[in-house]
């Protein structure tokens, strides 16, 4: 192979690192509430009550933030997609240590050394690639998975399409884009009757009133 066809095919591999690179999407999936402990842990806060991914991942994206997108993603609607424009800096660490802990997550990250380390990154957005929040089977879900789904009451009335969600500290809360003066229904296991993934809808049994004019 010449010098030509060897420069050609560097490019090609470079390019295609490229591509792959910019092709990996990442969701938001907590925040770093702040550092645990004396040896830089950190204490991640997270918007669902279950970590179902936490086995397939060895690292976060963290994310340093504008005022004005802290100022849009609020407490109820912090799973919201972060724009590329409002993203001060990105960190890509590597987890050495992973467990769930009151009410998201006790890490540490190989490139956080003490506590003074784990404290500045108090306030990051912390991020998981989608390819990693996909369920394998019906019985599983994701959040993601059921955005812009219309919610149904048992009465077959259209309360909404789901716009968010977080966590309350009890349960999980479907924020929903509608006209009532409630936007947010409680996603209790007891309360979904069914989840119609081909027609993106939803059906619960909820409290009568909730959801009057």
């Amino acid at each position: 192979m010449g010098i030509t066809q060897l420069s050609g095919s560097l490019v090609e591999i470079f390019l295609g690192f490229l591509m792959s690179e910019q092709e990996v999407e990442y969701l938001s999936v907590g925040w770093v509430s702040d550092a645990h402990g004396l040896r830089g842990e950190s204490y991640i806060r997270l918007y669902t009550s279950q970590p179902d991914w936490l086995e397939r991942v060895d690292q976060f994206r963290l994310l340093s933030v504008t005022q004005g997108c802290k100022d849009r993603l609020k407490k109820k609607n912090k799973s919201l997609e972060v724009k590329a424009n409002e993203v001060l800096n990105q960190l890509d660490y590597s987890l050495v240590f992973k467990k769930p802990h009151k009410q998201g997550l006790r890490v540490k990250f190989k490139e956080v050394k003490d506590r003074t380390e784990a404290e500045a990154l108090k306030g990051f957005i912390v991020q998981v690639p989608k390819a990693d929040l996909v369920s394998e089977n019906d019985d599983e879900f994701f959040f993601h998975e059921i955005m812009e789904f219309s919610v149904f009451d048992q009465y077959k009335k259209n309360c909404g399409s789901v716009e968010s969600h977080y966590n309350n500290g009890a349960h999980d809360i479907l924020i929903l884009k509608n006209n009532f003066s409630s936007k947010e229904v409680p996603f209790v296991q007891d309360w979904i009757v069914k989840i119609d993934f081909k027609n993106k809808e939803i059906f619960m049994k909820l409290p009568d009133g909730l959801f009057e004019l």
